[in-house]
């Protein structure tokens, strides 16, 4: 009966209009309130005729006196009033309630929209820096050792350099980073030395990718996915170009942001562990710049080592037995033709089942 009564003033709302809240239908409560008040006067006036009945005389001082009566209605409607004040108060702060949290939701949806126009504005700004990398990458040269009037560019001017490093670095070859301090020593010294020597460096292009790194680490909005920007930018670099940014993070002093990316992005430290980065030079760098570097990981046979012989001693064993076969087969083909003439058609050859 009371949600009826309630639905009886409440405007319907529009299907449309799932997260509205329905508001008063103010005619129904006026023409509501309208009604009250008539039944209850008239209901008043009726009980006291009710009550005086028969009325013996009709005046101007007996109708005076008829009205009087009526003073009692004052005390119930002013009940009622102050009844609809506080009516009043409740709806208004219900409004205020909703209002506020119309407010709330404004505000979030606001803080969602303004970080996804950020994230959009650094992706933007991410893949913009990302073009001028490769386009200082394209522009870095080198004097082309198979001639002396052309230059390599690019990945190509990368690999000539990791070419006349692994050249001079051929004179050190006797020399192992062993667990003497003094030998461990001497091979970073040559290692620094060779490195310094050959790379030589590339300041734009090295600024530009430092740049990248510090994008990243700074501007990002939405710093729990910064290692997803590292993998696209890790996925991005050849072989040589990592390589080229090792060496160079380990004889440049500067080079702090490229070193933590070694240790601190596993995109990075995935592409270097499978880089073929030779030990000593791993352990150079570790030493020289008090760091652990990824180490590739095992590719030995998941199989047992011992299970793993006995089926390679197995399977040698079979071949030789197949063969011999083969080879008694063809001897005896050969002994029927020497009897029966070249028309004999040979048996098929055994086959491995």
């Amino acid at each position: 009966m009371l949600d009826r009564l309630i639905q009886f003033f409440h405007e319907t709302p529009a299907p449309d209009d799932d997260g509205r809240v329905p508001a008063l239908h103010v005619k129904k409560v006026i023409l509501a309130g309208f009604i009250f008040v008539v039944a209850t006067v008239g209901a008043y006036a009726i009980g006291l005729i009710s009550l005086t009945w028969p009325v013996s005389e009709l005046s101007i001082a007996k109708s005076g006196t008829f009205g009087d009566s009526f003073g009692a209605l004052n005390a119930l409607f002013t009940g009622l009033g102050f009844m609809g004040l506080l009516v009043t108060i409740f709806l208004q702060r219900e409004d205020l309630k909703l209002t506020r949290e119309e407010l709330s939701e404004t505000r979030q949806e606001i803080k969602i929209q303004s970080k996804t126009f950020q994230q959009q504005q650094f992706e933007e700004s991410f893949y913009r820096l990302l073009t001028l990398y490769k386009e200082n990458l394209s522009t870095l040269s080198v004097i082309n050792p198979h001639s002396a009037h052309e230059k390599s560019y690019g990945i190509e001017a990368l690999s000539v350099f990791l070419t006349r490093f692994d050249r001079a670095w051929r004179k050190h070859k006797n020399y192992r980073f062993s667990e003497k301090l003094d030998d461990q020593e001497e091979y970073v010294y040559l290692l620094f030395q060779t490195c310094h020597s050959v790379f030589i460096r590339q300041g734009r292009y090295l600024a530009t990718f430092i740049a990248l790194l510090a994008m990243i680490e700074n501007d990002n909005p939405a710093p729990e996915r910064k290692e997803s920007y590292l993998a696209i930018l890790s996925s991005q670099l050849t072989i040589y170009e990592l390589k080229y940014l090792l060496y160079q993070s380990f004889i440049m002093t500067d080079a702090a942001p490229i070193r933590a990316l070694w240790q601190l992005s596993p995109s990075f430290g995935q592409r270097l562990a499978t880089a073929g980065l030779p030990d000593g030079h791993r352990k150079s760098f570790e030493f020289y710049w008090e760091c652990v570097l990824p180490i590739s990981p095992s590719r030995s046979n998941p199989m047992a080592q011992g299970k793993w012989k006995s089926v390679r001693k197995r399977t040698q064993k079979r071949k030789r037995s197949l063969s011999e076969k083969n080879l008694a087969v063809a001897s005896q083909v050969a002994a029927q033709k020497l009897e029966h003439g070249p028309d004999l058609q040979p048996p098929s050859p055994l086959r491995s089942s």
